[in-house]
């Protein structure tokens, strides 16, 4: 099976998410995209346009992946960049419900 997984640096300032995709049959991660930052750029329309130049991807697989970043967005914008207000438990339910692993963190 192949499914997708996003890495996430957060600042408070932007949030640069990338893409992974993941073959739970080898167990293996490729990275299918460098990261997309928001908002200093339009990471969104430069991330739908990277995933329509790759061939195995299906438009359904685009559209995961395209709502998966903006739910990553969201959730930074919601908190105006910061993680101070979830607890480490809450913010390992959030990781593991939009399927995203922080791998850069700025704190303030």
């Amino acid at each position: 099976m192949i499914s997708f997984s996003f890495k996430v640096i957060w600042s408070k300032q932007s949030v640069g998410i990338a893409v992974d995709q993941e073959i739970s049959s080898l167990k293996i991660q490729v990275p299918l995209t460098s990261y997309y930052f928001w908002p200093s750029f339009n990471g969104w329309k430069l991330l739908k346009n990277r995933l329509e130049l790759i061939p195995w991807l299906t438009q359904s697989d685009q559209i995961k992946i395209l709502n998966g970043y903006t739910k990553i967005i969201t959730l930074w914008k919601s908190n105006n960049g910061d993680l101070k207000n979830f607890t480490s438990k809450e913010l390992s339910e959030i990781q593991k419900n939009l399927n995203f692993k922080l791998v850069g963190l700025t704190i303030d």
